[in-house]
Formats: structure tokens, sequence, C-alpha cells
């Protein structure tokens, strides 16, 4: 799942197309309407504007060398920058005496004023990580691999996780306000119709590390899920189970961590962050153990304490890695597969969508023939985590939590952690 950072990003350019055929194709259908978003475009400065749909400019869009559209002056002279007709301006030009065109009531719109949005190669990401930026190069790749198996034709049958479908594009998957934040699926297959018909998580995947000792892949990404109530409400309303044991884990940090027993900051633990600005938070920070083989003691310079517990319910895990509507209709909140790395297709007939870092799907052959989601295992086991971080309230209504996130993580993620022997990570 992607991680998004609410900033205006840059504007687009040709070199923003370079070598991305899955950007470019985006941008022709979004200029020639085909994509059912009737050209609408974001600004770099906010707002959002309508480019025309002139079939002249699309043709010139896709000649090679491509034919960029230029602004027009009053009389029709081309202006220098690129630039597009917008807002239905375009239909305001009037036929003047003597045969030629004005243009004074025309809008246009520079190339470089709208903005680079996910399908155009958005950047961005947590962490200083550019999960984003990653994800929409991988599209791009599976994008072109999907173009040369269809050749000519408009769609082909491919296999995602556990079902056949009709695919025809994949396309980014927008921020959604019915998913409550991110949605689970970044991509999602679409037909000839421009139907959706198959959603898919993609994880990041680190091929410097690849036969590193020690290094685990399940490290490579940001983590299964979060654990909020506004995510999770629905699900507790059908299964209160799973929010007994959240709530478990939570209250057994809160005995365990229990703060400073003096001082204006009872109850939490004072920290202090690079540039000595103070932090409070529930959970301390560790510092490094005087002897090797021991564990460091609580120190307001050290390193923030991540807490772990293995999961009771494999309904919480299920949940975790393919979405909240896990068990209902596959969706943008209960994906087909999980894909780390670089997608491709096998040579099996239909092709099946893989991966260079693996693949989950919600949907294998189980006991007796019995269709279950992939359990994953090993370093790849969703447990529940509550982890050190002073900008982060989780929980703070019920057991008045300052300073701590609470996510899923997949275990490798945790117990590799930098100085995770030393007492900066701890199971409970």
């Amino acid at each position: 799942m992607r991680a998004y950072e609410f900033l205006y990003e840059g504007g687009l350019s040709p070199s923003t197309f370079d070598g991305h055929p899955g950007r470019w194709n985006n941008f022709l259908k979004r200029v020639d309407r085909s994509d059912n978003k009737g050209g609408r475009f974001d600004l770099v400065n906010g707002g959002t504007v309508v480019i025309d749909n002139v079939p002249e400019i699309i043709d010139g869009l896709n000649l090679s060398p491509v034919k960029w559209p230029k602004g027009r002056k009053k009389d029709g002279t081309e202006a220098a920058g690129i630039a597009f007709p917008i807002n239905g301006s375009w239909e305001k030009r009037k036929k003047n005496e003597d045969g030629t065109m004005d243009y004074s009531e025309v809008q246009f719109i520079a190339l470089g004023h709208l903005q680079k949005t996910n399908d155009f190669g958005r950047t961005g990401g947590e962490g200083g990580e550019n999960f984003v930026g990653d994800e929409n190069e991988k599209l791009d790749i599976l994008n072109q691999a999907l173009t040369e198996l269809k050749g000519d034709a408009k769609e082909i049958e491919i296999i995602v996780g556990d079902r056949p479908v009709m695919a025809a594009r994949f396309d980014s998957t927008p921020k959604q306000k019915s998913c409550r934040g991110d949605c689970k699926a970044d991509w999602t297959v679409l037909d000839a119709s421009n139907k959706e018909v198959a959603w898919i998580s993609h994880k990041k995947y680190n091929e410097s590390k690849i036969g590193k000792e020690g290094y685990s892949h399940a490290a490579d990404f940001f983590g299964w899920g979060g654990v909020s109530d506004p995510l999770m409400n629905p699900v507790y309303e059908k299964f209160p189970e799973l929010k007994k044991e959240i709530y478990k884990f939570a209250s057994d940090i809160k005995k365990l961590f229990p703060g400073e027993s003096e001082g204006e900051n009872v109850g939490y633990y004072k920290s202090y962050n690079k540039k000595g600005v103070e932090k409070i938070s529930s959970l301390p920070k560790i510092g490094k153990p005087t002897e090797e083989g021991e564990k460091g003691e609580i120190d307001p310079y050290g390193t923030g304490l991540w807490v772990y517990r293995k999961i009771i319910n494999g309904l919480i895990r299920a949940i975790s890695v393919y979405g909240v509507g896990f068990g209902g209709e596959r969706g943008l909140q209960n994906v087909d597969l999980i894909l780390q790395g670089v997608p491709s297709f096998n040579n099996e007939t239909p092709p099946r969508l893989i991966s260079n870092g693996g693949i989950h799907s919600n949907g294998v052959k189980g006991v007796k023939g019995a269709t279950v989601p992939d359990r994953l295992e090993d370093d790849y086991e969703p447990v529940l985590v509550a982890k050190y971080n002073p900008t982060r309230h989780d929980f703070s209504k019920h057991f008045d939590f300052k300073g701590v996130r609470f996510s899923i993580f997949p275990i490798g993620a945790v117990t590799t952690r930098k100085g995770a022997g030393a007492g900066t990570v701890e199971e409970i």
C-alpha cells in the first residue's frame, strides 16, 4: 500500500514521458477522454482544469515524433511554449471576415502547469523512501509487458491470483474517500470497456539487497496495514473478537510502559531528537548496551522502541494483507494479489501475473481443493506492532497514547531492525 504526502507535485514536461510508455498512454487517454475522467487534470498550484477534446491536437500527440500543441495569439499565430486549450474555450474561436480565425477568447494552459500526479509518474513517499515513484515505474513496466502480449488485440485473458480476467490495461488506483485513507489496491486491471476486473497491491523490493546475508526483503516495504478505528470499525461491527485482541495488545503496552512517575510528563517518556528538540511518547527510547549481548536501558537520546506481538486470530492477518473487505467480493479493499518487485508474465496459457520478489494470492488451492488465501509465513508473517513515533497519536482516545503508531508489519521487518538484539525491539 502506498503512503502519500499531501503536497503538490511538480509540473509535466516532455521529459516526464521519456522511457515511460505507461505514463504516456495514461496522458493520451486523459486527453482523448478514453479513461472516463473527462480530460480533467490537477494543477500544480491547486485546483483542476479540463483540457478541451480537440481531434487535431490528439492526432498530433499520436505522431512520432510527437507534435505538441502550442498556445495561440489573437491572430492565430503560435506562441512559443507547449499549451492546451481548456474549459471548452476552443469552441469560442471566431471566423473573421477575411477567413482567418480569432483566438482571443480561447484560454490555454501550459503543460508545465499540469501536476505530475500518480498516473504521470508522481514521486513522494514516507520516511524518505520513494514508494509511489517505485509503484509508477513498475506500473509502466507492467503495461509495456501487457502491450507486447496483446499485439493488435484490445484485451487478452490473463491470470491474476486465482482468477482469469480480460485485461486491456493496468491503472494506478486514486485515493478515495470510501477507503477511509489509502485503498489496499495500488493497481486496478481494466478490460476493453474500462470495467474494473481485478485489484493488486504492490510492494517495494530492494534488488540491491538480493543475496545479502541476514537481510529480509519483508523489510523493503512499509508494513501490511493499519489498525486505526476509522479503518477497522466496520470490521469490528461484524467481528468484535478482532477488536478485543487488538485492544488487549494496546492495553498491555500501557501497563508495561507506564511512563515517568514524576515531573511534568507523568505517564509518558521524554526524549530528544538529533537536533535536541524535546519529544513526548508513551514508548521510550533505548540506549546502546554497556556490554555486548546485553540489552540497552531507557535513554532519552537513544533509539525509539518497537513492541510487537504475534497475532492469534487469522482473520486479522488476512485483513491486514488483503484488505478490510476480505471475505467479500474482490475490490479496492479486498485485492486479488500481493505483488512485490518487478512485475512480469510467465509463459503459461493464459499468462499469469508474477514478479521477481514473489506474489501472494487471495485464493489458492488448499486442503481438499478448497480455495483459501495464501497464508503468509516466515519473515512475511503479519504481527501487531506499536512503534515510537512522536508525530502519531494512535489510540489516544481510548488509551491516552502519545507519540505511538500502531500497525501490522511483517515480522521480518521488525526482528531484523537495527538494534533489535540490543533492546530496540521487544516481543510481548
